[in-house]
């Protein structure tokens, strides 16, 4: 599992698509500081970027394309049965990319988080010591919490992506999933504790009620661990009945 976690970093590193990703999420935060919303300020600019802009549309539909790459693109160029010359088993096969794939979304998530703090403090300065302290925790917390749903998300996606041999295909279900549970959450508030990836958008809560309800965030993690702990079985299952050469 390590050598294939290994070599999806090197390739990780090696190709465009990572630092393309990095630039667009990076100068994306960058012009939200500059669009001059009076609504926004030194305390919730973190916040709202992540909520309004990261979240949502942005996180999902890179990972979206990130794992259209990982899964799918491995398997149409045939990348992937080579990874088996080697004496490793698909088990620790889908298991590497699931990790990989896990590992992207924290690394854009911590870039995210960087890269609006180091915005924010250069754009509007800094609230007194107390209240900026105040606020680090609670958008900690917000990004901590939505890890989960997002890696059920994209756990989802990437067992879609095991029976779908076209790249533009699995990103175009992608984003339709997306787009779906965006809908749906919008529809019926209550959708976000049972919808693979629902939880992403559990800060309309945050904003109506200012705090994390733990209560609510025990049903998202909950959710979302369920789904995460299915799809990587079933993914798995998959595996081992999926023939490697196209």
């Amino acid at each position: 599992m390590l050598k294939v976690l290994k070599n999806e970093f090197i390739k990780m590193f090696k190709e465009k698509k990572f630092y393309i990703i990095a630039a667009i999420l990076i100068g994306s935060i960058i012009l939200m500081a500059f669009m001059k919303d009076p609504g926004i300020d030194a305390q919730n600019f973190v916040f709202e970027t992540f909520a309004g802009m990261v979240i949502k549309p942005m996180l999902p539909a890179f990972m979206i394309i990130v794992i259209s790459g990982v899964i799918t693109e491995d398997y149409v160029h045939g990348t992937m049965k080579f990874s088996l010359i080697t004496p490793i088993k698909r088990r620790e096969l889908i298991a590497g990319k699931f990790l990989f794939i896990y590992l992207y979304a924290v690394i854009l998530l911590a870039i995210s988080f960087l890269t609006s703090y180091i915005v924010c403090v250069a754009v509007f300065g800094t609230s007194i010591q107390v209240q900026f302290m105040k606020n680090f925790l609670f958008n900690i917390k917000c990004y901590a919490y939505i890890l989960l749903p997002l890696l059920s998300f994209c756990t989802l996606i990437s067992f879609i992506a095991m029976f779908v041999n076209s790249i533009g295909e699995i990103i175009g279900i992608g984003l339709g999933i997306q787009f779906m549970t965006v809908i749906i959450e919008h529809s019926v508030k209550s959708a976000v504790y049972f919808l693979a990836g629902g939880g992403m958008y559990i800060y309309d809560f945050v904003r109506a009620s200012g705090d994390l309800n733990n209560i609510h965030m025990l049903l998202v993690t909950l959710c979302a661990c369920i789904y995460i702990a299915v799809f990587m079985l079933l993914s798995m299952a998959a595996m081992k009945k999926k023939d490697l050469v196209l």
